[in-house]
């Protein structure tokens, strides 16, 4: 299975630091693992940005997610 993640590794380990959209969804989750396995947690930075519509529950879980992961996670507010 980690060889068909191989050429997204690949392509995160040509940065020397990542910035990842992070909702907590299965996309976002496995390209912030990947990331931290390329670049080790230091060179990842996580962000969410919240616009107001966002369900209190969902902030619970991705303070969930940034534990498990050990890494922060920075929340932006984009409120129209």
């Amino acid at each position: 299975m980690e060889d068909k993640f191989q050429p997204v590794t690949d392509f995160i380990s040509s940065f020397e630091e990542v910035i990842i959209s992070f909702y907590g969804g299965t996309d976002s989750s496995l390209l912030l693992k990947l990331s931290i396995d390329a670049l080790s947690r230091k060179n990842v930075h996580p962000v969410f940005v919240d616009n107001g519509a966002i369900p209190k529950r969902v902030f619970f879980y991705l303070n969930e997610m940034s534990n498990f992961f050990g890494i922060e996670l920075q929340q932006k507010n984009l409120i129209f």
